[in-house]
C-alpha cells in the first residue's frame, strides 16, 4: 500500500514537472496575440456590423536572463464587416497572425447609428463571451460614428486607449461626465421600467499642431448619451449633465462662476456634494423631493471688494444653490419631457412604497413619471477660501 501510494506521487509530480503546454492548451506566449485594449462598432447599413479594432503589436527583444521578452509596438487599426460581431471577429481570426486577446479590453465605442438602431444587439457578445470584463467602459460617440473617431485619435505613435483612459480618470474634473462599468449598464438595461445614459465621447479641436497631424482633432467627453428602451434618444450635456451627476452622487469637483453685485466674476470650485432621493406619498398623490448638499471653495475672485464677511458669503451661498438648482431642473425637465426615468426615480420609489409600486405606479410609469411634482432643496456652504483671507489689495481699496 505504501508503495503504490509512493508510486502515485511521483506520477503526479512526474506530470506537473512537464510544463503547462499540454494541460492548458488555450495557452499564448504574449508574443504570439494581438491586445485590444479598445474597440469601435458601427451600423453600416444593410444589417451589417462595422468592428474596427486599434490593436497594439508585441515586439519580441532580447533579454538577459531569459531567451526573449515582448515590449508593446506600434499601433495599427484592422476594420471588419459582418452580419454579426462574431462574424466580423471570425472573418478578422482568417487573416491575421496572431490571435486576438479580449481579455484586457477596457473600453467600447458604440457609434451614434448603432446606438440609434438597437444598444443591447451590440452589448450581446460582449457580454456572453468569457474574454471580455465587464468591466469595460462603454462610451457613445456623439454626432459620430466609432471609426471615424478611432481614425482620427488613433495614430502609429497615439493609442487612443491611453487617450481615452486619461479623459475618464478626468471626469471629476468638471463633473460633467462620469465612468460607467459595462455591468452597471447591464442593470440599468435589464430595468424595464427606467431608461439608461452612457457617457458620450465627441471630437474638438484644441490643441493646435504642424505636419501631417495638423488636421488632426482631440477627443473629450461632454456629458450622456440618453438610452430608451434599447435605442438612443438624444444627449444631455454641460450643465444638464452636471445636473445628473448630483442626483447621481456622482458630482465630485467641477467650476461655477458666480457675479457680485458689481458684476465681477467669482469662480467657485466644487468640493463634493450629497443628494438624497425621498418619495413620499401625499394626499394619495406622489411626490419626491431631490435634497442636495455642497460645499464650495472660493477659488478666484477678479474684484477688489471684501467679499469674506457673513452678509456676503451669504448670498455667494444663495447664488451657488440657484446654480445647482438650474442644473438638475434641467435635467429632471429633459427626462419628464421625455418620459425617460434614467435618474433612478422610479427604484427609490420602489424602494420606499414596494406595494403601492405593484399596484398602481409601475403599471404606468412612463406617464407616472413624467407627471409627478419633483421638489428640489439645496444646501451649500463655503468650506474654505484657500490661503487668503483677503483680495489682493483688498487693504488698498478699503482707503
Amino acid at each position: 500500500m505504501k508503495r503504490a501510494f509512493v508510486y502515485l506521487l511521483i506520477c503526479i509530480i512526474s506530470v506537473s514537472l512537464t510544463g503547462c503546454g499540454e494541460i492548458y492548451m488555450d495557452k499564448h506566449e504574449i508574443n504570439e496575440i494581438d491586445l485590444i485594449r479598445a474597440v469601435g462598432l458601427d451600423n453600416i447599413g444593410d444589417n451589417n456590423i462595422r468592428m474596427i479594432l486599434p490593436l497594439l503589436e508585441t515586439q519580441s527583444t532580447g533579454g538577459r536572463g531569459s531567451s526573449e521578452s515582448s515590449s508593446p509596438g506600434q499601433s495599427r487599426i484592422v476594420k471588419e464587416d459582418g452580419r454579426t460581431i462574431f462574424e466580423a471577429e471570425v472573418k478578422v481570426h482568417s487573416y491575421l497572425m496572431k490571435d486576438l486577446s479580449w481579455h484586457h479590453v477596457q473600453f467600447v465605442i458604440i457609434g451614434e447609428e448603432a446606438a440609434k438602431e438597437d444598444i443591447v444587439k451590440y452589448f450581446d457578445f460582449i457580454t456572453r463571451d468569457h474574454e471580455p470584463r465587464l468591466s469595460m467602459l462603454p462610451l457613445i460617440a456623439e454626432n459620430d460614428s466609432a471609426e471615424n473617431i478611432i481614425d482620427q485619435i488613433n495614430t502609429s505613435n497615439t493609442v487612443i486607449a491611453k487617450k481615452l483612459k486619461t479623459i475618464t480618470d478626468g471626469t471629476g474634473a468638471r463633473s460633467v461626465s462620469s465612468k460607467l462599468e459595462l455591468h452597471d449598464l447591464i442593470k440599468m438595461l435589464d430595468n424595464k421600467y427606467a431608461s439608461s445614459y452612457i457617457p458620450s465621447i465627441r471630437l474638438v479641436k484644441r490643441i493646435e499642431r504642424q505636419g501631417e497631424d495638423k488636421d488632426k482633432k482631440d477627443v473629450e467627453l461632454n456629458g450622456y448619451a440618453i438610452i430608451k428602451g434599447r435605442r438612443l434618444i438624444g444627449y444631455i450635456n454641460d450643465d444638464t449633465a452636471r445636473g445628473l451627476n448630483f442626483i447621481k452622487n456622482k458630482a465630485e469637483d467641477g467650476v461655477i462662476i458666480l457675479k457680485d453685485k458689481n458684476g465681477n466674476q467669482i469662480s467657485m470650485e466644487m468640493l463634493g456634494a450629497h443628494t438624497d432621493i425621498i418619495p413620499k406619498i401625499k394626499d394619495n398623490k406622489l411626490e419626491v423631493d431631490i435634497k442636495v448638499e455642497a460645499g464650495f471653495a472660493i477659488a478666484e475672485y477678479e474684484g477688489y471688494k471684501d467679499i469674506f464677511d457673513k452678509k456676503t458669503l451669504d448670498e455667494i451661498v444663495k447664488a451657488e444653490n440657484k446654480i445647482v438648482k438650474q442644473n438638475i431642473d434641467s435635467v429632471v425637465n429633459y427626462a419628464k419631457k421625455n418620459k425617460a426615468d434614467f435618474m433612478g426615480i422610479g427604484d427609490s420609489v420602489y424602494h420606499k412604497y414596494p406595494v403601492e409600486w405593484d399596484d398602481y405606479y409601475k403599471k404606468n410609469w412612463e406617464d407616472n413619471f413624467a407627471n409627478i411634482k419633483i421638489n428640489i432643496d439645496v444646501k451649500s456652504k463655503v468650506s474654505r477660501t484657500f490661503n487668503l483671507r483677503e483680495v489682493t489689495r483688498g487693504k488698498e481699496n478699503k482707503k
